[in-house]
């Protein structure tokens, strides 16, 4: 074919595929895929659950104050305040946060009790058994722990001040960082087992 012949035939072939192009563009555009950077941000911008922190029934409540037996109860975040439980089973139960201001526990039986962050203040705990029981960042200030039986529980951060602790055990007790100021110590069995005069 001479050369003149083969320009006619690229030129005439030329808008065949310019038309064909532009053709394409009436189609319906394709969705474009995410890309994995975008997916990540989606991801992120979702809220995250929070714990929070309710109360709890209100028929275990009942049941403790009426019967002062809840060992292993959830009682997290409950308000106690004044209640009379003096000689109440509460061991092993879940009593975080738990707002016990000015109740009765004399004798109580809170072996092995998660009391992290409850209130405690002024409250009676005198002869109450609390070994190994969690106190971290406890409130018993003013509260009377005369007699009480803390061998081996955890106070650390707790606030003991002026709290009656006279011839409680300490023994092997966590008391880092706690704060004992104006507390009465008289008899009181120390973490390393000494007793206090």
């Amino acid at each position: 074919m001479p050369i003149f012949l083969k320009l006619i035939h690229l030129t005439a072939v030329l808008p065949l595929v310019t038309l064909t192009g532009a053709c394409s563009l009436t189609t319906p555009p394709q969705a474009i895929p995410a890309s994995p950077r975008a997916s990540v941000l989606t991801a992120q911008a979702e809220p995250t659950a929070v714990k929070s922190q309710a109360s709890p029934p209100p028929s275990i409540v009942k049941r403790l104050l009426e019967t002062k037996e809840c060992p292993k109860c959830d009682l997290e975040g409950a308000d106690l305040r004044g209640a009379n439980l003096e000689g109440a089973n509460l061991s092993d139960a879940d009593l975080e946060g738990v707002n016990l201001e000015k109740a009765n526990l004399s004798k109580a039986d809170l072996e092995e009790a998660d009391l992290e962050g409850a209130s405690l203040q002024g409250a009676n705990l005198t002869d109450a058994d609390l070994e190994e029981a969690s106190l971290n960042q406890a409130n018993l200030s003013q509260a009377n722990l005369s007699r009480a039986e803390l061998e081996g529980a955890v106070l650390d951060r707790a606030n003991l001040t002026g709290a009656n602790l006279n011839q409680a055990d300490l023994e092997r007790a966590n008391l880092n960082a706690a704060s004992l100021s104006g507390a009465s110590l008289q008899g009181t069995t120390m973490p390393d087992g000494t007793i206090n005069k």
